[in-house]
């Protein structure tokens, strides 16, 4: 009981999103993050493509993240503090724009399958953040979104922070 309550302190200790508190009272350390946000609902690139299999609200679409700033540092990971900068969103309809351009719904599948892939290597090697990350410039995140969701087939191919964390994997 006494390791439980540690547990329930240290993690108090995090600031957290108010949407992280679940509904029982309870606080969650990790919050569900849409890669592609609700925003971008009803976008063309998604049309003819099964929504449960990959839409918005699909399991393919979704990643958890740390919600407290110092647990993520820790994890290496983007925290899911709330609120995205227009950026974030205008970098990710961009792409959506490239890809609803292309007649068939199985291209453009596929092109949403990568461009999921290489945010989910992104979030997972520590290199791409949903909010500015601390001691970064506005331009260091741009680059980033540039590097991770303008140019996610190269991404994919080569991503550069793969090994820089949790080289066991």
């Amino acid at each position: 009981m006494d390791r439980i309550r540690a547990r329930s302190v240290e993690a108090q200790s995090y600031s957290f999103h108010p949407e992280a508190i679940e509904r029982r009272g309870r606080m969650s350390i990790l919050a569900y993050h849409r890669m592609i946000p609700q925003l971008l609902r009803g976008h063309p690139a998604f049309d003819g493509i099964d929504q449960q299999k990959l839409g918005i609200d699909s399991i393919a679409n979704g990643i958890y993240l740390p919600v407290g700033r110092r647990l993520a540092a820790a994890m290496g990971l983007s925290p899911h503090a709330g609120g995205h900068p227009d950026i974030y969103f205008g970098t990710i309809k961009c792409v959506l724009d490239r890809i609803a351009k292309i007649p068939q719904a199985d291209v453009r599948e596929a092109k949403i399958r990568t461009l999921l892939d290489a945010m989910r290597i992104g979030f997972g090697n520590g290199e791409l953040h949903t909010n500015l990350p601390d001691g970064k410039t506005l331009e260091e995140f741009k680059s980033t979104l540039e590097k991770v969701i303008k140019r996610n087939e190269a991404y994919v191919e080569h991503p550069s922070g793969c090994t820089k964390r949790n080289s066991g994997y």
